[in-house]
């Protein structure tokens, strides 16, 4: 009697560890931006802001904005809709403050792209919908009051590119 008793406790812990494996492998799974946020369409952004700051250079932030048209506008809303972002099973837990001691050559940037009308959840919304910064390789996503940490395959290059195509650097 004892070892189907054991057999069973094994068993189902067996499929437990299973589930959780499977639910952490989707929660985490690469998606783009409007894959996540179905409700916006980054075809429909109206302005992107943009701030960034290079340590080791004075340090200061620079704010910029770029409108329908730029190029650096298209450039941007194409490094984005072609990103994959992969939520950090992290986020489950709570966050601590990030902090980060500077060194020369690091960056951080954040830009948000601001909507016209869009509907969500059955209301008409406009203004900034969806911020996406890079503090120091760590990325995260804000949408509707919420911020998901992620990462992304790449992603050293593509922070770098989001870097250039706020700075004008897109030769790089």
């Amino acid at each position: 009697m004892k070892k189907t008793g054991t057999k069973t406790v094994t068993a189902v812990i067996a499929v437990i560890a299973v589930l959780l494996v499977l639910l952490a492998v989707f929660y985490t799974r690469p998606r783009t931006i409007e894959q996540r946020f179905p409700e916006i369409d980054l075809s429909r952004c109206t302005r992107i802001r943009g701030s960034y700051s290079v340590d080791g250079n004075g340090g200061g932030q620079t704010e910029v904005e770029f409108s329908p048209g730029d190029a650096q506008f298209d450039g941007l809303v194409s490094l984005f809709r072609n990103a994959a972002f992969r939520t950090r099973a992290a986020n489950l837990f709570p966050q601590p403050v990030k902090m980060h001691p500077q060194r020369d050559g690091d960056f951080q940037w954040s830009v948000t792209f601001v909507f016209g009308d869009v509907t969500i959840g059955g209301a008409a919304v406009s203004g900034d919908l969806l911020s996406v910064g890079d503090f120091y390789g760590d990325i995260g996503l804000s949408f509707d009051g919420e911020e998901t940490r992620c990462s992304l395959r790449g992603q050293e290059q593509w922070s770098e590119s989001v870097l250039a195509g706020l700075t004008g650097q897109t030769g790089s």
